[in-house]
Formats: C-alpha cells, sequence, structure tokens
C-alpha cells in the first residue's frame, strides 16, 4: 500500500496507464487481507482523497474507475474482516464530507 501511493503522489507520468492495473490488484486481494496497520490506512484514505478531488477527476475521461475501485475495495474490507480494518473505519468517518460531495455531483450529472 504504502509503495503504490508513493507511486501514485510523487507524480512518475509514465505510471499513470498502470493505475488502473495497481488499484485492480488492490481491490482483488482486498477480501483475502486480515488487517491493516494506521500507516497504510492512512495512506489508502489519502488515495480516496486524491482520486476524487474535482482537479483529478475531471482531468481524464476514465478517472472515475479509480474512484470505483477503491470505493469496491472499501466495501470488501467491510463485508471480510471489519475488526482487522477498525482504522480505516474511523478514517472514512471523517471523510463523510468527501463522500456526500461525490453523491452530489452525481446527482447533478443524472
Amino acid at each position: 500500500m504504502l509503495v503504490l501511493h508513493k507511486l501514485v503522489v510523487n507524480g512518475i507520468d509514465k505510471l499513470a496507464p498502470l493505475y488502473n492495473c495497481f488499484l485492480t490488484i488492490l481491490c482483488n486481494l482486498s477480501p483475502y487481507a486480515k488487517s491493516l496497520c494506521l500507516l497504510s490506512a492512512v495512506k489508502l484514505v489519502s488515495l480516496f482523497e486524491l482520486f476524487t478531488s474535482p482537479r483529478f477527476l475531471y482531468a481524464a475521461e476514465g478517472n472515475h474507475v479509480y474512484v470505483q475501485l477503491l470505493l469496491e475495495t472499501f466495501n470488501n474490507v467491510v463485508r471480510h474482516s471489519f475488526l482487522g480494518f477498525f482504522f480505516i473505519f474511523l478514517l472514512l468517518w471523517g471523510l463523510e464530507a468527501s463522500v456526500y460531495k461525490i453523491g452530489t455531483w452525481i446527482d447533478r450529472q443524472i
């Protein structure tokens, strides 16, 4: 998780086409993970904040897929191992405004 965050945040443009692959792997592995440390949870939530920012989300036509994959990852975590991911729930609870903002964007598009 920490390496993925570093690759995305440091902005190596040559790796941008691989973001979909990285997040798909993370999404596919998330049901099998048993726990997540605090630092990894913070980095995962900061990736969510980065990908849901209007600047990044509207930069390219396919960027909404990254948000979808991260939401699926969070969904897998909730469904499969609630107790091992306690930190992520606390962090996501603090992001209520960001999640609500995405919902209002979707309502405007419809």
